[in-house]
């Protein structure tokens, strides 16, 4: 799943894939033979950077990384 999620940023890095498109993308990104059982569930890349990514961009990412680095540098200020 996480060599699907990382070719589907190498293939729409910008603004991924799209929101909650994951599960109607991913097919198209996997070669295992679990996708045609019927508990096998690919909405989610089990890996929630990547997920981020893959579903909303690397824009998004970063945003997601530089509000991760606001609220930590908050919290340490606080905490002096």
């Amino acid at each position: 799943m996480l060599s699907g999620g990382l070719q589907m940023i190498r293939d729409h890095p910008l603004f991924g894939v799209g929101p909650e498109r994951i599960h109607s993308e991913f097919p198209r990104y996997y070669s295992g033979t679990d996708l045609a059982r019927a508990n096998f569930y690919y909405g989610h890349l089990e890996n929630n950077i990547v997920q981020i990514g893959a579903e909303r961009g690397l824009l998004c990412l970063a945003a997601f990384f530089w509000f991760i680095f606001e609220l930590y540098a908050s919290l340490v200020a606080m905490l002096r």
